[in-house]
């Protein structure tokens, strides 16, 4: 039976998928992008979904527009 991931796990995963754009505070990321790295057989969309929900309630990141978002100096430091 699958484990369901914490949402520290999924956080962790949305950060390491960051990498891969060389962010610095203030990059915009796509979120598909990122998104697409976690799934599918790894995540599901609605925890891919929480995660970027946690981290904008953490302000860790910040929406930049309907599709992309930055990592805030509290995010990049996470990194």
């Amino acid at each position: 039976m699958p484990t369901v991931p914490s949402i520290d796990e999924i956080v962790r995963a949305i950060l390491d998928a960051s990498r891969a754009y060389n962010p610095r505070p203030g990059t915009i990321i796509p979120r598909m992008g990122v998104a697409t790295k976690l799934m599918p057989g790894r995540y599901t969309a609605d925890e891919v979904n929480r995660g970027f929900a946690k981290m904008l309630a953490d302000e860790w990141i910040e929406l930049a527009g309907p599709t992309f978002f930055k990592l805030t100096d509290v995010g990049f430091a996470a990194l």
